[in-house]
């Protein structure tokens, strides 16, 4: 994806700026009304929506994705000025021997990252808190870390996994050619795009109502849940949380994960109980109970976990879905872009369907108005069988 503005940071776990324009002109977004992503990510729909001229409000539990947003829907930056900043910060800069064992030990003793190019990174980034604040320092850190992030050891295929790197890497290379098509986006920008209101917000989605405390005007929802999936969704940002300051190894971790919904067998915990406010869902419970049965005869962890991670996954999108109730009027509609799934105890999830179902079992004033496939995709692992994306259509 190298559209502008989007490509200023990118992640492997979603949605492309041309589904959200189908999605748009599916719902007939307009400036009438905010756009709301409760699960927004790197901001693809937000980026569109301020594109479009539309008021929108994303919300994200990983708060390096929060930071990611602002930095891309704020344009009220003089190009030439964060050009200039930039190119002070790589002049400046001197290498410096620092602690990573203080800093950040995991991803360089994980071989995520050279000890060299983390050392380089962490030098830049002290010089860009130096030498600028506000919007100007959030874009140069948002560049920063993509350069961190293309210049690593880590490959994304979805989950994570770690390659080999030959040559020299110059952290200031990549730093200065990211700056370079931030400056060449912000020059085409439509002045008339540039102060169209957009609201990030760190969250738990699964309480909306909560989480937006002032009365909006909501009506479209557009975004994409984590799938009932064992992928670990801190991961594919899990280096930029760390080199941005908001986890140290494993300390804050657990705070960003409690926040999300349960996806994973690393992200369930013991006190979760939202499986309860679903379980005479018939769908959901004989999942559940097909999963029980498959993994009693199992001695590893994960197992065991994974009838509880689906429970609770579709517990925590009740819970979301009953709170986006709340604040929505009626007529509103909501597109919710997610995947079925295949898991390694072979049972087939079909997740859009279960949602749909799970509205109509349990009294949530929605109603399915459409089911689209997006595209199909084949697993890495297990049967390789053939699984869609597709878009749920919920009316209010």
């Amino acid at each position: 994806m190298n559209d502008p503005i989007h490509r200023w940071y990118q992640t492997v776990m979603g949605f492309s700026p041309s589904l959200v324009r189908q999605v748009f002109s599916l719902l007939k977004v307009d400036s009438s009304g905010q756009l709301l992503d409760p699960f927004c990510g790197a901001a693809t729909a937000l980026v569109e929506a301020k594109l479009h001229g539309i008021s929108s409000i994303g919300i994200d539990a990983n708060p390096f994705f929060v930071e990611t947003a602002k930095g891309k829907t704020n344009w009220c930056i003089d190009p030439e000025r964060l050009f200039e900043l930039a190119m002070q910060v790589i002049a400046e800069t001197e290498t410096e021997e620092l602690d990573l064992q203080r800093l950040s030990a995991s991803v360089v003793e994980r071989r995520w990252i050279r000890a060299s190019v983390w050392n380089e990174a962490m030098a830049l980034s002290q010089k860009v808190r130096d030498v600028s604040s506000g919007a100007y320092s959030k874009t140069l850190n948002l560049a920063l870390a993509w350069s961190l992030k293309t210049i690593s050891n880590m490959k994304y295929g979805p989950e994570p996994y770690r390659a080999k790197r030959r040559g020299r890497i110059s952290v200031k290379k990549e730093f200065r050619n990211k700056v370079r098509e931030i400056y060449e986006d912000l020059l085409v920008i439509p002045q008339d795009r540039v102060n169209v209101p957009v609201q990030t917000i760190l969250g738990d989605s699964r309480s909306v109502e909560s989480v937006l405390q002032e009365k909006q005007q909501i009506k479209w929802v557009l975004t994409s849940p984590p799938y009932p999936t064992e992928h670990d969704y801190t991961r594919i940002s899990r280096m930029e949380l760390e080199f941005t300051g908001f986890i140290r190894g494993k300390f804050g971790l657990n705070e960003i994960k409690q926040m999300m919904l349960r996806s994973s067998s690393k992200n369930v915990y013991k006190t979760d109980h939202d499986y309860d406010l679903v379980s005479s869902c018939t769908q959901v419970k004989r999942l559940v109970k097909f999963l029980e049965q498959r993994a009693k005869d199992k001695d590893y962890n994960f197992a065991k976990k994974y009838p509880k991670v689906v429970g609770e996954y579709f517990g925590g999108i009740y819970r979301h879905l009953s709170s986006l109730a709340k604040i929505l009027p009626k007529g509103a509609k909501c597109a919710y872009v997610v995947g079925e799934q295949r898991s390694f105890l072979g049972c087939f999830i079909p997740t859009a369907s279960v949602m749909s179902k799970m509205c109509q079992d349990l009294n949530l004033p929605f109603k399915k108005l459409a089911l689209l496939n997006w595209r199909t995709r084949v697993p890495t692992t297990g049967a390789r069988l053939p699984l869609a994306e597709q878009i749920l259509i919920l009316g209010r």
